[in-house]
Protein backbone atom coordinates (compact mmCIF):
# COMPACT_ATOMS: atom_id res chain seq x y z
CA UNK A 1 0.00 0.00 0.00
CA UNK A 2 2.78 2.37 0.97
CA UNK A 3 4.73 1.86 -2.26
CA UNK A 4 2.19 0.66 -4.81
CA UNK A 5 -0.75 2.88 -3.91
CA UNK A 6 1.40 5.78 -2.67
CA UNK A 7 -0.46 5.98 0.64
CA UNK A 8 0.98 7.76 3.64
CA UNK A 9 1.50 5.93 6.92
CA UNK A 10 -1.45 7.82 8.39
CA UNK A 11 -3.70 6.70 5.53
CA UNK A 12 -2.59 3.08 5.92
CA UNK A 13 -3.12 3.24 9.67
CA UNK A 14 -6.61 4.61 9.18
CA UNK A 15 -7.53 1.92 6.64
CA UNK A 16 -6.17 -0.88 8.83
CA UNK A 17 -7.52 0.53 12.12
CA UNK A 18 -4.08 0.65 13.74
CA UNK A 19 -1.81 3.42 14.94
CA UNK A 20 0.57 5.20 12.60
CA UNK A 21 3.47 3.72 14.58
CA UNK A 22 2.07 0.19 14.13
CA UNK A 23 1.85 0.75 10.37
CA UNK A 24 5.43 2.06 10.33
CA UNK A 25 6.76 -0.83 12.41
CA UNK A 26 4.99 -3.42 10.27
CA UNK A 27 6.30 -1.95 7.02
CA UNK A 28 9.87 -1.86 8.29
CA UNK A 29 9.67 -5.34 9.82
CA UNK A 30 8.39 -6.69 6.47
CA UNK A 31 11.16 -4.91 4.58
CA UNK A 32 13.75 -6.56 6.85
CA UNK A 33 12.16 -9.98 6.33
CA UNK A 34 12.13 -9.50 2.54
CA UNK A 35 15.76 -8.38 2.51
CA UNK A 36 16.68 -11.47 4.55
CA UNK A 37 14.85 -13.71 2.05
CA UNK A 38 16.64 -12.00 -0.81
CA UNK A 39 20.04 -12.61 0.82
CA UNK A 40 19.22 -16.30 1.18
CA UNK A 41 17.47 -16.87 -2.15
CA UNK A 42 19.48 -14.42 -4.28
CA UNK A 43 16.49 -14.08 -6.61
CA UNK A 44 17.42 -10.63 -7.88
CA UNK A 45 21.03 -11.69 -8.46
CA UNK A 46 19.86 -14.79 -10.35
CA UNK A 47 17.42 -12.72 -12.41
CA UNK A 48 20.18 -10.30 -13.36
CA UNK A 49 22.49 -13.18 -14.32
CA UNK A 50 19.78 -14.74 -16.47
CA UNK A 51 19.11 -11.44 -18.26
CA UNK A 52 22.82 -10.90 -18.95
CA UNK A 53 23.20 -14.49 -20.16
CA UNK A 54 20.18 -14.22 -22.43
CA UNK A 55 21.54 -11.01 -23.91
CA UNK A 56 24.88 -12.75 -24.53
CA UNK A 57 23.03 -15.56 -26.28
CA UNK A 58 21.09 -13.10 -28.41
CA UNK A 59 24.33 -11.36 -29.37
CA UNK A 60 25.83 -14.72 -30.33
CA UNK A 61 22.79 -15.61 -32.40
CA UNK A 62 23.02 -12.33 -34.29
CA UNK A 63 26.70 -12.97 -34.93
CA UNK A 64 25.98 -16.50 -36.13
CA UNK A 65 23.37 -15.24 -38.54
CA UNK A 66 26.01 -13.13 -40.26
CA UNK A 67 28.86 -15.65 -40.18
CA UNK A 68 28.41 -19.34 -39.33
CA UNK A 69 31.01 -20.23 -36.67
CA UNK A 70 31.35 -23.54 -34.80
CA UNK A 71 33.28 -21.97 -31.91
CA UNK A 72 30.47 -19.47 -31.27
CA UNK A 73 27.88 -22.24 -31.35
CA UNK A 74 29.81 -24.17 -28.67
CA UNK A 75 30.04 -21.06 -26.49
CA UNK A 76 26.32 -20.44 -26.87
CA UNK A 77 25.60 -24.04 -25.97
CA UNK A 78 27.58 -23.64 -22.72
CA UNK A 79 25.68 -20.46 -21.85
CA UNK A 80 22.37 -22.23 -22.34
CA UNK A 81 23.54 -25.14 -20.16
CA UNK A 82 24.41 -22.68 -17.36
CA UNK A 83 20.94 -21.16 -17.53
CA UNK A 84 19.36 -24.61 -17.42
CA UNK A 85 21.22 -25.38 -14.18
CA UNK A 86 19.09 -22.78 -12.37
Amino acid sequence: MHLYQDLSLSEIASLMNVSRQAAYDTIHRCEAILENYEQKLKAMERDKLIKVSLQDIMDDVESLKADFQIKKISGTEEKIKKLLEY
